[in-house]
């Protein structure tokens, strides 16, 4: 009886798209809880395992050099491991990348070409929720209740780790919102009019958060949009430049008072360090790793330290070498002993690690994704979108192993890498090929 019964579902139910319906509400949970999106996505694996078309999807699939370039990143992580010092970091550190990739695989194998709007809609509409309870948490609306939902913050982040990989995502989905109006393929006026207003609420939202390398992306990636657009329109390309970005510039700096205080704390972050030396400060704390790998990275340059052991030396170093009890104290507590500790910086993490093996291995993932071409018009730009957040992001967090943004991130790579598969097997793709010939 049950066997039978399976057979009516599978004969009324197709997996794929049973599997696709879980990837929208996979897409949907992530910005706001990755524990229940995590759940979402073995509920995705099961319906693959009952698929006649998981062979042949998979078949196609092991040829993608997006994912080859993920697996030679993972191959780096274990191999390095055999000369590790720290063996329960560096397991830490593989046991993440593999889930990773795991989604990675997971999602790819199942994304359907008809589900994608829906599922990206699923993500946007999750991200403006997320936005109006970070706006309340502004403004001190109801905070018993949100309390309930997202705990006791001192930011206005609501559901993600901090402010940096949530300004991250905000600003990803601000240059796809941009796109989607100003790219030549019309869409409806209510699509232009729901995607204004998600750029309106979207930027006021990151300029209400205390995030430094966010105002930045904002900057660089909403750049490139116009750029990619507009690039046979020089003119009217540095006439929007010049007049739009220090207009917003000088909105933030009047009429928000947590954009006007970082931007200044920025500058005299680096101020501080180039006269006085000072590294207690959010800036001076990144320099002053930087400063003291230098002298690691000359002598194992190559090949690096080995997996999970950067940051113990690096600690070494500032306690052998730091003269200034301040400085010393600020550095040692932005990488304390636990297994999540990073140098703040993953270009930095990778070097110290790898070497330039490592850091050539994690370009190319995203050298993989610039050569992607999207035949969807709606994702064309997506691939830039992607590289300059997450790559510029890189220099101030460690997003691929530890962050937040990083399953978000796969999310979105995954829609780019649709499996050329669709309705047709492999098989007949076979047979189509021995007919022309």
């Amino acid at each position: 009886m049950p066997v039978f019964t399976l057979n009516r579902i599978k004969h009324h139910v197709h997996p794929i798209e049973l599997a696709n319906y879980g990837l929208m509400a996979y897409a949907f949970m992530l910005p706001l809880s990755p524990k229940i999106a995590s759940k979402l996505l073995i509920f995705v694996a099961l319906c693959l395992l009952f698929s006649s078309e998981l062979k042949e999807r998979f078949l196609l699939l092991v040829k993608n050099r997006v994912i080859h370039a993920f697996c030679i990143m993972f191959t780096i992580y274990t191999l390095w491991t055999l000369g590790s010092d720290h063996l329960d970091t560096a397991l830490f550190a593989i046991n993440k990348l593999s889930k990773l990739i795991f989604a990675l695989i997971i999602l790819t194998l199942s994304v359907q070409k008809k589900f994608i709007p829906n599922i990206i809609y699923c993500f946007l509409g999750a991200l403006f929720l997320s936005e109006v309870v970070s706006l309340m948490m502004y403004f001190h609306i109801a905070e018993k209740t949100i309390g309930l939902f997202v705990g006791k913050r001192l930011d206005n982040v609501p559901f993600m780790m901090n402010y940096t990989q949530y300004a991250t995502v905000l600003n990803i989905a601000i240059s796809f919102a941009l796109y989607q109006i100003l790219q030549k393929q019309t869409i409806s006026m209510i699509q232009k009019i729901l995607y204004s207003l998600f750029i309106l609420s979207s930027s006021l939202n990151l300029f209400i958060l205390s995030s430094g390398i966010g105002y930045i992306l904002f900057l660089f990636s909403n750049i490139t949009v116009l750029t990619l657009i507009y690039k046979q329109q020089i003119v009217k390309l540095i006439i929007a430049i010049a007049l739009i970005f220090p207009l917003i510039y000088w909105i933030g700096t009047h009429y928000s008072p947590i954009f006007q205080k970082k931007s200044a704390q920025m500058f005299s972050d680096v101020k501080n360090f180039t006269q006085n030396n000072n590294l207690s400060t959010s800036q001076g704390v990144r320099l002053g790793f930087m400063f003291y790998s230098a002298d690691i990275l000359k002598e194992n340059f190559l090949l690096g330290l080995g997996t999970g052991d950067h940051v113990e030396a690096v600690r070494e170093k500032i306690l052998e070498n730091e003269k200034n009890p301040k400085n010393k104290a600020a550095l040692l507590k932005n990488i304390p002993y636990s297994h999540g500790s990073s140098l703040h910086n993953q270009f930095l993490d990778l070097l110290l690690q790898f070497g330039i093996i490592g850091l050539i291995a994690f370009l190319n993932i995203f050298y993989q994704i610039y050569k992607i071409k999207p035949k969807q018009t709606f994702l064309r730009l997506l691939p830039y979108i992607l590289i300059i957040n997450i790559l510029l992001t890189c220099f101030a967090n460690p997003l691929l192993i530890y962050g937040d943004v990083e399953r978000i991130f796969v999310l979105l790579v995954a829609l780019l890498l649709i499996v050329p598969f669709e309705h047709t097997t492999l098989r007949e793709q076979e047979l189509k090929k021995i007919h022309a010939i």
